[in-house]
């Protein structure tokens, strides 16, 4: 199946001698398989003849780039960004939980096996603002739990001066009692997209007593 698909970024790309392969050499504009989307469907790419998008216009109602989305507020949903904060905090959760850190080792749950690698990151740390490792009296490197009202876990503190004071970070990716999908739930969700909150939780966090014996 042939289908006609513009990328705007690749036609620029070609035409200033910006797109280049691994090894040095200019890429073909004709490349298709290089279209992740195409790729993905199982699709070829046709690359358009240049002017194109001059002439006939996005696939858009206006045919423009549309910052204002005619599509979905013809489906009667904000045309803007809207921040809608559905995750109240409260007294029980008084802080917000940031899941999906990223790592420079590691890609998403991937190379975590590869001993150089996981050097660089040895272990998951929650980033946690002065004003928090003051409020818990603890310290760098030290256990922490983070509860949120669907689940807890334990973590190393790291903390990060500069960042919000009421905000908690951690890493995606790692499995076992260090998953932050414990703490996600999935009953608050975009209106639109239908994601998770996983970046706006309430939580709240708290110094982890050592185990007696």
């Amino acid at each position: 199946m042939m289908v006609q698909k513009t990328s705007v970024c690749q036609i620029c790309g070609c035409n200033c001698g910006l797109l280049v392969t691994l090894d040095g050499g200019q890429i073909d504009s004709g490349r298709s398989e290089l279209d992740p989307i195409a790729m993905r469907w199982g699709m070829r790419l046709v690359q358009p003849d240049f002017g194109t998008l001059l002439e006939n216009g996005f696939n858009t109602p206006s045919g423009k780039i549309e910052l204002y989305s005619t599509w979905l507020a013809q489906k009667g949903y904000p045309p803007l960004p809207v921040c809608e904060d559905s995750c109240q905090c409260c007294d029980r959760f008084p802080y917000r939980l940031v899941t999906g850190a990223r790592s420079n080792a590691f890609n998403h749950s991937q190379h975590r096996n590869i001993p150089d690698l996981l050097k660089l990151c040895p272990v998951p740390q929650a980033e946690i603002s002065p004003k928090i490792a003051a409020d818990m009296g603890v310290f760098d490197d030290e256990f922490i739990v983070i509860e949120t009202e669907w689940g807890q876990l334990s973590i190393r503190t790291k903390i990060v001066h500069g960042r919000n004071p009421y905000t908690v970070s951690i890493p995606h990716g790692w499995s076992g009692k260090e998953n932050a999908n414990y703490l996600c739930g999935d009953e608050s969700r975009d209106s639109i997209s239908g994601t998770p909150a996983y970046k706006s939780i309430p939580c709240i966090v708290r110094r982890k007593e050592p185990v007696r014996e």
